[in-house]
């Protein structure tokens, strides 16, 4: 059996501890790049999604005013009709006077309310089950 001896000199032992020293130096720079190539990526992707957002809530705002415009029809005329009631009763001469005028109010407002509940029953647009799910479903407001 033969064995081949390998010796290395003070300058090859000089040599191998400088390439093993720059092949480490490169990997750390290899790996500090790709973690800043990372660090890139996700702030861009980041970005992106408050771009997303910010143009989904864009979308919505035309939607959002055509549903408070509905609402806001229909608070008003509810609230003409409770101003008339009320306004019949401002003026009172008397007992008798006062319990019909309070019997008319009474029924006014009856049948306003039942036309609201009825009309807001019926119509698609002031119905907030479906107008106004679209504004608060992951929207972030």
């Amino acid at each position: 059996m033969t064995f081949i001896a390998l010796t290395i000199t003070a300058g090859g032992a000089a040599v191998v501890v400088g390439g093993v020293a720059v092949g480490v130096f490169t990997l750390l720079v290899v790996n500090c790049f790709n973690h800043l190539v990372r660090c890139n990526t996700l702030v861009n992707e980041a970005f992106s999604g408050i771009d997303v957002q910010l143009k989904r809530r864009h979308e919505l705002i035309p939607n959002l005013v055509e549903c408070v415009k509905g609402y806001a029809t229909f608070e008003r005329s509810l609230l003409e009709v409770v101003v008339a009631a009320r306004s019949a009763t401002d003026t009172v001469a008397d007992v008798a006077d006062l319990n019909s005028k309070e019997n008319r109010l009474t029924a006014g407002l009856g049948a306003a309310m039942t036309t609201a509940v009825a009309a807001a029953a019926t119509s698609p647009s002031l119905s907030s089950e479906t107008s106004g799910s679209g504004f608060s479903g992951g929207s972030g407001w």
